[in-house]
């Protein structure tokens, strides 16, 4: 029996084809070519061997190169964006890696936002309501946006306060910055659901479109909040409670002006100037309302300071018969029932409310002085008493000034614009 080994049988005219073959086969199993290879050509054999180490360190080289790109590509992933915040922190004092930062956020903010598409919201509008919403709570503290619709005077409201969170919304118009004679102040109670909410449409009592002007739109948390969200706004530290000054007790308070103009295209158009036409007038009213101001306190000042001469003459005479007509006769055309004190201030409320308070406490001041001389009181005593009730007046005459003086140099300022009566 024959017990040699089969010897493997190959041409010995083998290409480099085979070669290659061959090298890859060593490559896959070293340690069996010399008993799969015993009939090969002995030169051949060592080329292809040195071939198959040749390829098998290139292999090693290249995995352990692969190894040390992957570590070096992790710690250029951490270390890059950590640069970035430390820099940009502590000395970026231009802003620029910061601006660079916030652009960047917005263009990734524009293709991936935690809020459903809005149609009627402008780019940058949805942007910023994008960005609130995403605002991390710990680190960011609170954040609210407001946009206004393109399309009707409907307000989007975005948060990244949790769901449930009541937010009150007041819409108020500007002083003198609207087309109407009115003020309006609008509250709307909005609960946030899935970061944001909105308004109502906004229209006046009889359901006509808001005047055409400048408004504030303001948000605060509501009085009434489930018993998670009070917990929650409680814990907050106080740098991170609003994004604004509070006011009140408010932890939340957030405005941000808005143009309502929704009229038609000629109105959006000519709005500027129409507006420059308002004000124009409503600084002429105001002109004209001063100068009733003005009269009037010169009137009050001229009938106060007519009994008071009248007062100290009577005391100051021996003759008191002889004082007490004359003091009568100085009175004979006083008269403060002039229409004037009848008028209301449409601007300057607060100024007519105190001419009309002065009017009343000088009608009473005569009064008092005239029962006083006819009855014959005793002087010192008449004296004692006038000296009080003049006091109270000439304060109040003083005060009335003040105010006026005030409005005076107001009413001279070109870029100043009276406001109306406050309606709500």
């Amino acid at each position: 029996m024959n017990n040699k080994k089969k010897s493997l049988q190959v041409n010995p005219n083998l290409d480099t084809s085979t070669c290659d073959e061959l090298s890859a086969l060593i490559e896959i199993r070293p340690d069996l070519t010399d008993d799969r290879t015993s009939a090969l050509d002995p030169s051949k054999l060592r080329r292809a061997r040195r071939e198959a180490e040749k390829v098998h360190r290139q292999i090693q080289k290249s995995q352990k190169f692969n190894r040390w790109t992957s570590k070096v590509v992790k710690i250029v992933l951490i270390l890059v964006p950590l640069s970035f915040i430390v820099y940009t922190h502590y000395f970026d004092k231009s802003g620029l890696l910061s601006d660079i930062w916030v652009q960047a956020k917005k263009r990734i903010l524009q293709f991936y936002s935690p809020l459903p598409k809005f149609t009627d919201l402008a780019p940058e509008g949805y942007t910023q309501l994008s960005e609130a919403s995403a605002a991390n709570l710990k680190t960011d503290g609170v954040v609210i946006q407001i946009a206004l619709s393109t399309e009707s005077p409907i307000f989007y409201i975005a948060t990244n306060l949790p769901d449930n969170t009541v937010l009150d919304f007041y819409l108020t118009s500007k002083p003198s910055q609207i087309l109407s004679d009115q003020r309006f102040k609008i509250k709307s109670t909005l609960t946030i659901t899935k970061n944001f909410s909105k308004t109502q449409k906004w229209v006046q009592k009889d359901d006509s479109p808001l005047p055409a002007g400048h408004y504030e739109a303001t948000i605060t948390e509501g009085d009434e909040q489930p018993v998670e969200i009070s917990n929650l706004l409680s814990t907050l530290p106080e740098s991170l409670q609003a994004p604004h000054s509070t006011q009140g007790k408010k932890k939340i308070v957030f405005s941000k002006s808005f143009i309502i103009n929704f009229g038609s295209t000629s109105d959006v158009k000519d709005f500027d100037s129409k507006l420059q036409s308002f004000q124009k007038t409503l600084k002429n009213n105001g002109i004209n309302e001063l100068k009733k101001a003005q009269q009037s306190a010169a009137t009050l000042t001229s009938l106060f300071s007519t009994t008071l001469s009248a007062n100290q003459h009577y005391l100051a005479s021996k003759n008191k018969y002889s004082a007490r007509d004359q003091w009568i006769g100085l009175h004979k055309n006083w008269t403060i029932e002039d229409p004037i004190f009848l008028e209301k201030g449409h601007f300057f409320t607060v100024v007519f409310d105190l001419i009309l308070r002065i009017q009343g406490d000088i009608k009473s001041f005569k009064y008092f002085c005239q029962g006083q001389i006819q009855n014959l009181v005793e002087k010192s005593a008449f004296q004692d008493q006038m000296q009080k009730k003049s006091e109270i007046i000439h304060q109040e005459l003083t005060d009335l000034q003040v105010k006026i003086d005030v409005i005076s140099r107001q009413m001279a300022d070109p870029k100043y614009t009276p406001a109306l009566n406050q309606i709500e």
